[in-house]
């Protein structure tokens, strides 16, 4: 709408003329401000789209399948890495002679890794035990024995004190 239009109308004054001009340049600046805040709004889909594009493109030549194969390989690697684990600290807490010939003649298909337990060993180790008791080291009172010399229990005369009765026969303690 222009000025020189509204003036060729008959019967407005110049009054009412500015009073429409000023209406109508208020109802285009808020137009035109709307329309410049959806072209920032577009702009800035624009870029973001262009940047998930770009990092949609970096994933494209990415195998899936071959991940989730790598993640079951690294996960089963794991999983029996922990039971090795927890295998060897149950075979040495059964006081083996020798832990390695031990394991040789477990039935380890038959021993399960459930919830952090072993379920399948213990019945093997009784086992063993009972038929092959030399594998085993023998516990006594809650000690093992190593094999090596085991000392008696002392007497109250032993050590220093029966040195010092011998040197000093005549004197009373």
């Amino acid at each position: 709408m222009k000025r020189e239009d509204l003036l060729k109308i008959e019967g407005l004054s110049e009054e009412q003329v500015n009073a429409v001009m000023k209406l109508h340049n208020n109802d285009a600046n808020d137009w035109g401000a709307k329309l410049n805040a959806k072209d920032t709004e577009i702009n800035t889909l624009k870029g973001e789209k262009t940047t998930l594009e770009n990092d949609l493109a970096k994933f494209k030549d990415i195998d899936i399948e071959a991940l989730k194969k790598a993640g079951s390989d690294w996960e089963e690697k794991y999983n029996n890495l922990m039971f090795e684990k927890e295998l060897d600290v149950a075979i040495a807490k059964s006081n083996p002679k020798n832990a390695k010939a031990l394991k040789a003649l477990l039935e380890i298909k038959n021993i399960k890794l459930e919830d952090g337990k072993l379920t399948g060993l213990e019945d093997q180790l009784t086992a063993l035990k009972e038929s092959d008791g030399y594998l085993f080291d023998e516990v006594q009172n809650g000690q093992i024995n190593t094999g090596g010399f085991q000392g008696g229990a002392g007497s109250k005369d032993d050590g220093v004190e029966a040195r010092f009765k011998e040197l000093n026969p005549d004197l009373e303690i």
